[in-house]
């Protein structure tokens, strides 16, 4: 009787092993940067929609008030006004303000804004959630322990990723821009051209009085997360949604300004002008540029390469500009 014949056990040679592990390799490699980009789109798509909801609680407060926003901040000529520019003032952000407007009644109830000190207020280290672009790392941080120039310690803020437009002319960095001429004896953040300068609660304005057209004017941009800029101790420094000079930027200097003209990184912890001053601009996480939302509530993405005089003739609401190239 014959023996039962049996065929060899198969099995993958180490060649052959070793070339599907290459194969799966490139495979992931050629997925991963498709993945990467399909959620940056994806979150700067979410960071457009806040932007427009931070524009439309700002045209609802402007349909319920007959004028836009501002914050209050008393600094150089009023040094006195709401209590002063610390913590301990009631120096509140426009974005405080647009709280019930962005279906954060509640919050704003909580916080008594504006009567409650902001350092004392229980508002003060909430998160809100239409404040932070989930491609910067304040998405995932929400709040932070900060000691800034305007705490006498360190405070537990909500932060935001998007600031109020001061303007372009700023005393300060290696853009500094002293035209046109200051309101006030200002020097970018006071008696600024924007929209959003820090004294703007003197004269707040309407939309009709945005001779440039609402769509031709910057009203709010994004910020990204320094944890060296948040406990500076310079002017501007910060990102606590509730502060007002925390919550806000200049287009003095191009979007995404992060080196010297020289080339040299700038350095956010030095006492030097130049390097605070510099750093002061609009910059995201997304490439290429940064998010805008205009006068108007549209939202654009504005690109690095935009020509610097566009770019400034944007932050100002009442400048006369010629626009050239502009998104």
């Amino acid at each position: 009787m014959s023996r039962p014949q049996f065929s060899p056990r198969s099995a993958f040679t180490l060649i052959e092993l070793l070339v599907v592990i290459a194969i799966i390799a490139i495979l992931i490699g050629l997925l991963l940067p498709a993945v990467q980009k399909v959620r940056e789109a994806a979150a700067r798509m979410t960071c457009s929609n806040n932007l427009k909801q931070i524009g439309l609680a700002c045209h609802n407060y402007h349909d319920a008030n007959l004028k836009l926003p501002v914050s209050q901040y008393g600094d150089y000529s009023d040094p006195l006004a709401f209590g002063g520019y610390t913590y301990t003032s009631q120096s509140w952000s426009f974005l405080a303000f647009i709280l019930p407007h962005l279906e954060q009644d509640n919050l704003y109830r909580l916080g008594n804004i504006p009567a409650s000190s902001i350092g004392t207020s229980p508002g003060l280290g909430q998160a809100v959630k239409p404040y932070l672009c989930p491609s910067d790392t304040m998405s995932s941080l929400k709040t932070f322990n900060q000691k800034s120039r305007y705490t006498s310690s360190s405070v537990v803020v909500g932060l935001t990723s998007y600031k109020g437009v001061l303007g372009s002319n700023f005393n300060y960095g290696d853009f500094a821009n002293a035209a046109p001429a200051f309101a006030n004896g200002g020097d970018g953040f006071w008696g600024a051209n924007g929209l959003l300068s820090l004294d703007r609660w003197k004269a707040p304005v309407a939309l009709v009085g945005v001779t440039d057209g609402t769509s031709n004017t910057f009203l709010v941009g994004e910020d990204i997360w320094t944890p060296e800029y948040a406990n500076g101790t310079q002017p501007g420094n910060g990102f606590s949604w509730a502060h007002a000079v925390e919550s806000t930027q200049t287009c003095a200097m191009p979007p995404n300004y992060l080196k010297h003209s020289n080339g040299v990184k700038i350095d956010v912890n030095s006492t030097d002008q130049a390097e605070w001053g510099s750093y002061k601009g609009f910059k995201s996480k997304h490439t290429g540029g940064v998010q805008f939302v205009y006068a108007d509530g549209s939202v654009h993405f504005v690109r690095d390469s935009i020509p610097l005089s566009t770019y400034r003739a944007l932050a100002s609401y009442a400048g006369g500009e010629v626009l050239v190239d502009a998104p």
